[in-house]
């Protein structure tokens, strides 16, 4: 959802398109963390957290970020401003406020850490190789990624390269998960 409504918002022409696109956007770059963990954790057996309750738990602050999101005028704690649209690129920069920055960037590092703490473990107990080596690989791609886009070293200024990150990550679960071969590398 985010890599398909990025196109939206880079081919919108005015600061209000893009920010309705943005904000369409980010309900996928906020439950993608969150999916990612889920997934991890089917992936290692460990079921207990994949109950209701815990899933609950870990939603609220994905769902209270959108919330803040999608009414950013108001209290800009997600967005607090953004540059003019490049005329070369049609692209333009958002300024972050500190919701940004406390519920989507330390909330999606924190469950990427727990998850790669959990495919560790699994690797080291399991003495899994190849294929949980393939996810762990798979999943820094998208967090690279944003750590460019966080501390301003894109390539072009406003560019995100999470989204295409992300399919890059989306393509190689799929091959580690539907390629029995690889299990038992």
């Amino acid at each position: 959802m985010y890599a398909f409504t990025i196109i939206f918002e880079t081919a919108a022409l005015t600061v209000e398109l893009k920010v309705l696109w943005a904000k369409i956007g980010y309900l996928g770059g906020l439950t993608t963390p969150l999916f990612y963990l889920l997934f991890v954790l089917r992936f290692v057996g460990n079921d207990k957290l994949l109950r209701k309750k815990p899933i609950l738990l870990f939603s609220i602050v994905p769902v209270t970020v959108y919330i803040l999101t999608l009414t950013n005028e108001y209290h800009h704690l997600i967005w607090n401003g953004y540059s003019e649209i490049s005329p070369k690129t049609n692209l333009m920069e958002y300024y972050h406020g500190v919701g940004f920055w406390i519920g989507n960037v330390a909330y999606s590092y924190f469950l990427f850490v727990l998850a790669s703490i959990y495919l560790i473990k699994f690797m080291v107990k399991e003495k899994v190789k190849f294929k949980a080596k393939l996810v762990l690989i798979a999943s820094l791609f998208p967090w690279v990624a944003s750590l460019f886009y966080i501390t301003g070293f894109n390539f072009v200024p406003g560019f995100d390269l999470v989204p295409f990150a992300m399919i890059l990550t989306g393509a190689l679960l799929t091959y580690s998960i539907f390629n029995e071969t690889i299990c038992y590398l």
